[in-house]
């Protein structure tokens, strides 16, 4: 059976698609042929590669930000490959299982972590079995009834997973400077998961119903080891771990700087935590082992705010976690949502003064988005909040490119934006000033030559500043544009974008 997986591009930032990668590894250890393709800025040469494949399966990874995107692919290549099986998964297939399936017309959908699914359901398929009973899939019957199964239990033990295939996607577009994480210049930073699950109740997000509210690691030595192949294969010079909090199991971490230090592993690396957990032995032992960034879902400066959100956080806790960073040289960074449930105008105003208190090295302000399948999302339809028509369209629910708020609780819709910009204008000397060392020279001058080539893509972002009101969507499309210079040079010859 030939399988082509096809990553539902949510945006150009190049960080590989990690979910299709595992689920690419346990179909090749089951002797599937496998083809995975990550299509960037629009590029459809990939339509070409599979009309010349003919595979039997097609799967889509899609996310709430790529529904758009998706069901665009799906328009394109079910002309060329009518006969083919459709399938699709993710974290918003999760979500909206049924809705999924139907709207986009696949023949079914995989819930929840995929790995041991789609290599059932694969098994099944070649030998032209039914998915009956087969926990984890929604799929459609002989009348085209969607049957909803009982969800696949999670994966208890994560090390029984192989690494991801890398090798099956063209390695040199992901490794682009700046690099991933955002204050510190590299060139070639990798995104890796170690965990799974978040035991946190945060009423926008939705990630537990794909991976469960019990955090499960991946061994200590599991994740060197693919750091060790990594640097081998693929030269890397740094990591970011996508994980939501890797910071949940204190021991983990420290036992991972360990090792890392023992292995004579130099690489730097930056990670997403809570300001909750983290303390001074922790902070200390993640410098001393190369950490040079912790991401923090600040959200608000409203301890009110907080409170509406379940966060479970306080605002002393931030002040703490900024402190601690700041004493051992890790850079810390803040993430805030405006729009929140409950917040008023004076609430984001304690918000922009803990920012100015606390310095992050860099700031995102963004609109709150409630994912389908959170408590926020259900909330936001019964009370009529949302402004969006759930079409998921990008420019709604990518984090990054979206304009306008995806929902007006208390604070209208142009307030919001006022407030916004606001915020994340003040943060802009701080958020790229790490640009300005020796370091960067070669980039800022790469950049320069961007500037020179795309001078009609310049004006594109100066009208868009005077759209949305923020400073650095000038340099966020200048630096987009030279990543997009350099991904189509160096995969100019491959289909498997």
């Amino acid at each position: 059976m030939k399988i082509a997986l096809i990553n539902s591009r949510q945006s150009d930032t190049p960080v590989a698609p990690l979910g299709l990668l595992h689920n690419a590894a346990c179909l090749l250890e089951h002797n599937f042929e496998v083809h995975l393709f990550d299509p960037f800025f629009d590029n459809r040469a990939y339509i070409k590669r599979l009309a010349e494949i003919k595979p039997d399966l097609i799967g889509l990874s899609i996310l709430t930000s790529s529904y758009a995107t998706a069901k665009n692919q799906l328009s394109l290549i079910k002309e060329i490959l009518p006969e083919a099986i459709f399938c699709a998964g993710g974290v918003h297939v999760t979500s909206l299982p049924e809705d999924t399936l139907n709207d986009l017309d696949l023949d079914f959908v995989v819930m929840g972590e995929g790995e041991l699914t789609i290599v059932e359901a694969c098994k099944r398929l070649s030998k032209g079995d039914s998915l009956e009973g087969l926990e984890g899939v929604c799929y459609r019957d002989g009348g085209g009834i969607a049957i909803k199964n009982e969800g696949r239990e999670l994966i208890k033990e994560l090390d029984q997973l192989p690494h991801p295939a890398w090798h099956l996607l063209p390695m040199d577009k992901y490794l682009i400077p700046p690099g991933y994480i955002r204050s510190y210049f590299s060139s070639r930073t990798i995104v890796i998961f170690a965990t799974r699950g978040c035991p946190w109740a945060c009423i926008y997000c939705s990630s537990n119903i794909t991976f469960g509210r019990q955090v499960r690691y991946h061994s200590v030595e599991y994740v060197i080891d693919g750091l060790v192949h990594l640097i081998k294969e693929y030269n890397i010079d740094s990591f970011y771990f996508f994980d939501d909090t890797i910071t949940v199991n204190e021991k983990w971490v420290k036992d991972f700087c360990e090792l890392k230090l023992r292995r004579g592993i130099k690489l730097k690396w930056g990670c997403q935590s809570r300001v909750d957990r983290v303390d001074d032995e922790l902070v200390k032992a993640m410098s001393a082992a190369g950490c040079v960034q912790i991401d923090f879902g600040i959200e608000s400066g409203s301890q009110k705010v907080l409170d509406e959100i379940k966060k479970g956080t306080t605002v002393e806790q931030a002040e703490n976690a900024f402190a601690l960073c700041k004493k051992h040289q890790i850079r810390p960074y803040a993430s805030v949502m405006i729009g929140n449930p409950g917040e008023e105008e004076k609430d984001v105003l304690l918000t922009a003064s803990l920012l100015k208190r606390i310095k992050p090295v860099y700031t995102s302000v963004c609109y709150t988005q409630p994912m389908p399948g959170s408590k926020l999302y259900s909330l936001g339809i019964k009370n009529e909040w949302f402004v969006d028509d759930k079409s998921y369209r990008s420019d709604h629910w990518d984090l990054r490119k979206t304009i306008e708020p995806l929902m007006t609780i208390k604070i209208d819709k142009k307030k919001q934006m006022e407030l916004r910009s606001k915020l994340q204008n003040q943060s802009f000397i701080r958020n790229y000033g790490f640009f300005l060392s020796l370091k960067t020279i070669p980039f800022i001058f790469e950049l320069i030559i961007t500037f020179a080539l795309k001078s009609g893509k310049i004006l594109k972002s100066i009208r868009k500043i005077f759209k949305s009101g923020k400073i650095d969507d000038f340099v966020d499309e200048l630096i987009l544009e030279h990543r997009k210079r350099l991904i189509l040079k160096r995969t100019k010859h491959d289909y498997e974008m």
